[in-house]
């Protein structure tokens, strides 16, 4: 299996540490998270391009999808979540991710706010990452 969500988590937890050293990054989904600002990462799918298995069935590219949830709850929480989120979306788009989908969405506390959005790729064996499907 093509497996890159640890690097991505990575490069991605350094970008948003550098602009907000205290921002709370987690690889897992957290509905209510306790420590803001807050960035989920989760690998929501990653299956094989049928189309490029060779003939002794390797995996030779996967689809992949993760979904971003950014929470902020400050004074100018929707502001900074868009800062947050902005940092996130380069950085996807500089390894050829395409991204699917960014609206607010609702948040279980309405003094937090939260964007979610969905990145998609076609990924190579040697973890090249090409645009979105």
């Amino acid at each position: 299996m093509i497996d890159i969500e640890n690097q991505v988590f990575d490069r991605i937890s350094k970008a948003v540490k550098k602009e907000f050293p205290t921002a709370n990054m987690s690889s897992e989904e957290i509905i209510a998270p306790s420590e803001m600002p807050c960035v989920t990462i989760v690998e929501a799918d990653n299956y094989t391009v049928a189309e490029t298995l060779d003939s002794s069935n390797e995996e030779n590219h996967a689809y992949v999808m993760h979904e971003v949830n950014v929470y902020t709850n400050g004074a100018f929480k929707k502001a900074e979540c868009k800062e947050i989120y902005s940092i996130v979306d380069n950085e996807y788009r500089k390894m050829g991710f395409r991204r699917m989908s960014k609206p607010f969405t609702a948040s279980n506390d309405p003094t937090v706010a939260r964007m979610m959005g969905r990145y998609v790729g076609i990924v190579g064996k040697d973890e090249t990452i090409y645009g979105g499907y």
